[in-house]
């Protein structure tokens, strides 16, 4: 085997678990700010092992498919939490699958992603941002996408360099993998 020939990752993980206090008494039970909605869709479009199709087919096909399951339309979305690895290959095919997607809704949605601040995770990056549109949701804060100084042509008009007040309603979380792994959460602010 030659060096540097392979990629191992150190199978980092996480869970989030979400409870209901009506149902979970406890001490510690506390209401939360936000609500996971039931669309999650997680598989692929295989187009490559490791880079995305460059038009972002799956990732399109990701958040489509999450909007279809929740009944929300494209438009209803306030924050888009990118995942945007600062990569070429992988920038610039979820812009445009975001782009494609949105449309001119684009423009008026707020678009970061955490990884600036943090680094990428790995298998536990989708967990951690997904805390992040929880945390958006609860507070209203949007957090900044930092360290972007020259931003892909294309950008969305709306990314957040610096952590901002935004009331928002709806928050997508985007996870998008090796091998053609896409993952998209929903989250929406609790209503009672």
């Amino acid at each position: 085997m030659k060096k540097g020939r392979n990629y191992s990752s150190a199978g980092t993980s996480n869970d989030i678990s979400l409870r209901n206090p009506d149902v979970f008494h406890a001490p510690y039970a506390m209401p939360t700010a936000s609500q996971m909605v039931p669309a999650i869709f997680a598989g692929g479009l295989k187009f490559h092992q490791i880079a995305p199709h460059p038009e972002g087919i799956g990732a399109m096909a990701a958040m489509r498919m999450a909007l279809a399951q929740a009944g929300v339309q494209p438009a209803d979305i306030d924050y888009i939490n990118a995942h945007a690895t600062s990569t070429k290959a992988g920038d610039t095919a979820e812009i445009k699958a975001l782009s494609a997607l949105f449309g001119e809704a684009l423009d008026h949605i707020a678009v970061s992603s955490i990884k600036g601040s943090i680094g990428h995770l790995l298998g536990a990056a989708g967990g951690v941002e997904s805390l992040a549109c929880v945390k958006a949701l609860e507070t209203g804060w949007l957090p900044p996408n930092l360290h972007c100084d020259h931003p892909e042509p294309g950008t969305p008009k709306c990314l957040v360099q610096e952590a901002r007040p935004q009331a928002i309603r709806y928050a997508l979380s985007n996870s998008f993998g090796f091998g053609g792994q896409n993952g998209v959460l929903l989250w929406k602010r609790y209503e009672e």
